[in-house]
């Protein structure tokens, strides 16, 4: 499974479960809300060999997804919608795209008039050679 494979399954299962606030993907063009929206990417992380041989590999990525909240609001409603979104996608098997815990990451103060947290979802995959 190609890197881009693995991205499009996660935002797919984004879009499908989501629907708390408005989405941004990577290089797709977004007009920023005055509400609280999420980012998503991937982030390729490494590839290797899964087999002697090199009959097939595993491409590891991490699934990110930024909170953006209104600053100066408090940190309530960006870490309940962290919560929800490392519920989303946790521990599980999507599409053959293997999840370990999903993890938030405190950005704050981001420059621009937000207060933002980070959800990184680590995931793995397996492919043919």
């Amino acid at each position: 499974m190609s890197f881009d494979d693995i991205r499009e399954a996660c935002e797919d299962h984004l879009a499908t479960n989501w629907s708390d606030t408005t989405i941004a993907y990577d290089n797709v063009k977004f007009d920023i809300p005055t509400s609280a929206w999420i980012r998503c990417f991937l982030r390729p992380v490494s590839t290797e060999n899964s087999s002697i041989g090199g009959l097939s590999k595993r491409n590891y990525a991490s699934f990110w997804i930024q909170i953006f909240t209104p600053l100066n609001s408090g940190t309530g409603l960006a870490y309940d919608y962290a919560e929800k979104l490392e519920v989303l996608f946790s521990n599980i098997t999507l599409n053959g795209i293997v999840f370990y815990a999903a993890e938030t990451i405190r950005v704050g103060d981001e420059g621009n008039g937000w207060y933002q947290l980070n959800v990184r979802a680590e995931c793995w995959a397996q492919s043919n050679c």
